[in-house]
Parts: C-alpha cells; sequence; structure tokens
C-alpha cells in the first residue's frame, strides 16, 4: 500500500511555441541533446523542464538585463525571491525582460531535464489488478498576465486520452501503511497527497 505512480508528462504545445516565439525561434533548429540532434521544439516539448525557472536560467537572465530588482533577489532573502517567483514561469520571464536575446543552444543549456511527476495510487490491486486508478486536479490559474497551466496534471487531462501511451513507472512510498487487523480504528492525514490515499 502507499505506492507512487510516476508519470513521465510532455510540455504543453502552446507554451512550447510561446517559448519559440519568445526567443525568435522557428522550432526547426536542430539542437544537440543527449547525444543526438533534435528539432528544438521537440526538445522542448518531451526533454527539457520549460515552466519552472532553475537557479541557472534565472542568474542568466538577471546578469543579461542587468535587473536591479532580480539581481538583487538573487543576492538577498530567499523568502523574497521565491514570492517573486510565485506564479511565474520561465515564459513570463523571457516576456518580462524582451531585450534579452538567447540562441537556441544558451537556451537549451539554461534548463534542467524534464521530471516525472509522482501521483498517489489511489485504487487498490487487489480490486483492480490490472489497472491503476489517479485522482488529479488539473492545476491551472492566470497570473503576470497569462494563464498557465500545470504540467502534468493538465498533460493527464488535455493531450492524453485511451489510446496515448503515456511512460509511467512504481515507487514505493514505505512511509505510508494501514495496519494489518481490519478492526483497528486509523486516523488518516494526507497533508500534500490529496484524497488519494482516502479513496
Amino acid at each position: 500500500a502507499g505506492d507512487a505512480l510516476c508519470v513521465i508528462p510532455t510540455n504543453c504545445p502552446d507554451l512550447v511555441a510561446a517559448i519559440l516565439k519568445a526567443l525568435n525561434c522557428t522550432g526547426e533548429e536542430d539542437e544537440p541533446v543527449n547525444g543526438d540532434f533534435m528539432k528544438l521544439s521537440e526538445a522542448l516539448r518531451t526533454h527539457f523542464e520549460i515552466k519552472l525557472p532553475c537557479k541557472e536560467f534565472l542568474e542568466e537572465i538577471a546578469r543579461r538585463s542587468g535587473d536591479a530588482e532580480l539581481n538583487g533577489l538573487l543576492t538577498g532573502d530567499k523568502e523574497k525571491l521565491t514570492a517573486y517567483l510565485w506564479g511565474r514561469d520561465i515564459l513570463d520571464l523571457l516576456l518580462q525582460f524582451p531585450g534579452v536575446e538567447f540562441s537556441a543552444a544558451e537556451f537549451l543549456r539554461l534548463l534542467k531535464p524534464l521530471q516525472h511527476r509522482a501521483y498517489s495510487i489511489s485504487s487498490s490491486g487487489k480490486k483492480h489488478p490490472d489497472r491503476v486508478h489517479l485522482t488529479v486536479a488539473s492545476v491551472r490559474y492566470d497570473a503576470h498576465g497569462r494563464h498557465h497551466k500545470g504540467v502534468c496534471s493538465t498533460y493527464l487531462a488535455d493531450l492524453v486520452d485511451e489510446d496515448t501511451e503515456v511512460g509511467v513507472f512504481f515507487t514505493p512510498n514505505n512511509h505510508f501503511r494501514v495496519p494489518s487487523d481490519d478492526s483497528l480504528p486509523m486516523i488518516m492525514v494526507g497533508p500534500g497527497t490529496g484524497i488519494a490515499p482516502f479513496r
């Protein structure tokens, strides 16, 4: 009990297109990714984290823009930096600093690999031996003049249908166990897990 299912998402095609536009790229640029050449659009869609700005990207855009606020946040209070970044993604920063230009290769070097997302399983293997159920709320919000979407939650909600092959793997969660004696009462507290274990 308590295993998680890790989903390997792809990025939203609309976000990829908007980032390509902000970079003044076509998406057809061939770039090296993991030892092979790949179209920039495909690399951004399937291989790189394009939502959350990593430290290297923030530092480079701060350096190139010379923006006093961002440079100050990067050397100062982490809580203020977290507040500044709340709701912002990489595209927001590209749009905020349109004078900062990156080549396709420079941009890719500043990105982290696209990571899987782990979800608590909300079904029992005893009742559904050939299926795994997930309970996923789509992350959608408006911030900084744009509509934002969660990477994996909206991948599952908007881009996946019953014919889509989705990369997944299991990971154990040894911290979640129910008593072996079904007659024992339990108090379940699930901060961060949502309702999946309760289901």
